[in-house]
């Protein structure tokens, strides 16, 4: 079996691939047999993971909208807040992403390598 197989859909009578939906159902029964396996070693968080994503996509959508307020009234990025009760939980902080240039502290130029050295280095040959 070609590594091509899985995406030849194979006419019947063909040597090569599989039928429609074929390979796509071998794929899955190895997914959910090692889905499975996962389930049973580490079970499920259930609705309190649910829970804290939803807060965590809440909180993050109340900042972005806070940070595009203070943009839309020309107040640029908002301070951040004294310690309001003890930071919210500890609530993620969202930055603004600002594009500017890096600036370089690479050197202009390199000197070029001593030719006396690589001679004395590399013997009188050269």
């Amino acid at each position: 079996m070609r590594r091509t197989d899985f995406y030849y859909e194979a006419e019947p009578g063909d040597r090569m691939g599989f039928p429609p939906k074929y390979a796509e159902s071998l794929i899955y029964q190895f997914y959910k047999k090692y889905q499975d396996e996962h389930q049973k070693k580490h079970p499920s968080k259930g609705l309190a993971l649910e829970k804290r994503w939803d807060e965590f996509k809440a909180k993050s959508e109340k900042a972005q909208a806070e940070i595009a307020a203070t943009k839309a009234a020309g107040q640029g990025v908002p301070a951040p807040k004294q310690k309001q009760e003890e930071e919210e939980e500890k609530e993620p902080q969202v930055y603004e992403v600002i594009d500017e240039p890096v600036k370089n502290t690479a050197p202009k130029t390199i000197p070029p390598p001593q030719a006396s050295s690589d001679k004395a280095r590399l013997g009188s040959d050269v």
